[in-house]
């Protein structure tokens, strides 16, 4: 793109987001927009310059850094015609008995000199060639109307450039108008709902610092890149789960849910969820019983039905569930799915409170309050003191309930006499967090369980494990990154003659990949990413995007590395089948 078009499409996006932002405002009417409309406009068309200035000098770089690649390959064509000109021997004779001369006789030195030699004439007659060009590029400059109709015809010429920058400036309009759709929306959902702001004291499913309508946790990220492996998990999850296996059953659930990032073969479905989170918590299992709860609370893949609810909230926190707790703390606490009732609620969150979650610490002292919205018989404002230090402490703080705009721990300490709060934060100094009777998670999903589950398989022989765990020492996910550990089990899949495997074991032996393994050797990543590649795996090595990873490595052997690279390859003979 030259200059006359990144111009021409800077002043489109200018033009096109400075108008976006100001129908928003219009369109809002904000007290800001009545009292100093020009302002705000200005400041919206101020904002769409800056965006146009981005636009313009990002693809400035672009086209900067698309110079520097033209000018490398220009440099490599340069080699590529001497390394012709050496395979049908047609030296230059002076060059040639230069290097000669200087190298001594030595052939093999005289050679490596004269590619050198020859590369730099190469050059330099190409560099002469375009000052030739120069002149007449002069002479078209002398013109003082040729600006102008340089201009013109870059206007002309740069017809797609300036079509693409307008396709961009609707797509970019769209988006805004569905986001504004969408936040209007879930305002409205909101409204008609129900929902409740949990700073006023009245939203029983306030589980996280942000403020949510159900006790679900907060929208997941988008799902990362399926990977083969994730899909192999799936299907031996779901084998499993329909044995009845509680486990599976349970990861599976967690699979087909909208709120995770979890893979499932032909998509998200919160119905197929909830069938499945319910046949592992009937079988007990604490963390199904919790998410279960969740859904029967939002109405995710189930009707909403909050007794059902509370009462899964219930059966988890029995078996001292944390999450439980707190959920079925809030819901007595708010009404909601049942009976306001203090003493129940109060119950439930001090046995959250006192495994050290913030959130039950700063709810459980609203309770304790004698300002706060519940009627709980036993208010008393050094205790309230003490959990809303606790909770301050990690960082949750808010509102007392029914006191918007005032800082709980700064009201209720506003009310203490000095001997009363040496004594409130005398409790909080000696405070200890108890620990939850139940494991961690009756499910074995955890990231170290995970990785202690495929170690078990990989080291009975499972390729597919062996790849997993190496995969996860490469990149360090849920273990420390470990170059030895990763070569280790990727090499065991490898000779299994898994392709995935191999070309993950051929970017960790190249001296170009971005894992830090004392071993690099070029021969061996050459004969890896080979085999890889003859079984249709191939891809880009790790921090050089855009160049074919086989490609790249053979770039950098010589003609008998190579050789020796390719024997490798041809004497490989896998250990056993790869079960696919």
């Amino acid at each position: 793109m030259n200059k006359p078009t990144r111009v021409l499409t800077a002043i489109l996006v200018s033009l096109v987001l400075g108008g976006m932002f100001a129908y928003q405002d219009a369109q809002k009417n904000a007290p800001p927009y009545q009292q100093h409309p020009v302002t705000v406009v200005a400041t919206d068309f101020f904002c769409g310059a800056l965006s146009g200035l981005i636009c313009y000098l990002g693809s400035g770089l672009l086209a900067r850094r698309k110079e520097r690649k033209l000018k490398q390959a220009e440099d490599d064509n340069f080699y590529d015609e001497v390394a012709r000109e050496l395979q049908e021997k047609k030296l230059v004779a002076g060059l040639w008995t230069k290097a000669y001369a200087e190298m001594g006789g030595d052939d093999a030195k005289a050679r490596a000199l004269y590619i050198k030699y020859r590369a730099a004439q190469l050059a330099e007659a190409n560099r002469q060639r375009r000052g030739d060009q120069q002149p007449e590029a002069q002479a078209e400059q002398s013109n003082p109307l040729e600006p102008a109709k340089q201009i013109a015809n870059a206007s002309t010429k740069s017809k797609p450039g300036v079509i693409l920058a307008v396709l961009a400036g609707v797509v970019i309009v769209i988006v805004i108008l569905v986001n504004s759709g969408n936040n209007s929306t879930s305002t409205t959902s909101s409204i008609s709902t129900g929902s409740k702001n949990p700073s006023d004291g009245s939203n029983p499913n306030y589980t996280s610092d942000t403020p949510v309508s159900s006790p679900l946790p907060p929208p997941a990220k988008v799902a990362p890149a399926i990977q083969p492996q994730e899909e192999i998990q799936f299907n031996n999850d779901k084998r499993l789960a329909e044995s009845g296996n509680a486990t599976a059953q349970f990861c599976l659930g967690l699979d087909y849910s909208s709120q995770t990032t979890n893979f499932a073969v032909g998509g998200k479905d919160d119905a197929e969820s909830a069938k499945w989170l319910s046949k592992a918590a009937e079988q007990g299992m604490v963390n199904a019983q919790v998410e279960i709860g969740r859904a029967y609370y939002s109405g995710r893949g189930v009707n909403v039905d909050k007794n059902q609810a509370v009462n899964w909230f219930r059966k988890a926190a029995e078996q001292g569930s944390l999450d439980g707790a707190i959920c079925l703390g809030l819901c007595y606490k708010y009404g909601d799915g049942v009976p306001v009732n203090a003493d129940e609620a109060v119950k439930w969150l001090t046995q959250a409170a006192n495994q050290n979650n913030a959130i039950a610490q700063f709810e459980l002292g609203c309770c304790y309050s004698e300002y706060g919205g519940i009627d709980y018989v036993n208010k008393n404002n050094v205790v309230a003191y003490k959990w809303l230090s606790l909770a301050k402490a990690q960082g949750k703080q808010g509102t007392m309930d029914d006191r918007p705009g005032m800082d709980a721990l700064e009201y209720v300490a506003f009310y203490l006499s000095p001997e009363q709060k040496a004594e409130a934060q005398k409790l909080a100094a000696d405070f200890v967090p108890e620990h939850s009777t139940l494991q961690d998670s009756q499910a074995d999903t955890s990231a170290v369980n995970k990785i202690k589950k495929d170690k078990k398989l990989a080291e009975g022989g499972d390729v597919q494990a062996a790849l997993r765990l190496g995969i996860c020492y490469k990149n360090g996910d849920g273990v420390p990154e470990n170059a030895d550990e990763a070569v280790k089990w990727l090499t065991q899949a490898a000779n299994q003659n898994d392709a995935t495997a191999q070309f993950e074991l051929g970017c960790c032996y190249s001296e170009y990949g971005g894992i830090n393994y004392v071993n690099k050797n070029n021969i061996l990543a050459y004969k890896w990413l080979s085999l890889a590649k003859a079984q249709g795996k191939q891809g880009t090595i790790d921090g050089k995007m855009g160049m074919d990873a086989l490609e790249y490595v053979s770039f950098y052997l010589s003609p008998d590395q190579k050789s020796q690279a390719q024997k490798l390859s041809a004497d490989f003979v896998p250990q056993n089948d790869n079960p696919k």
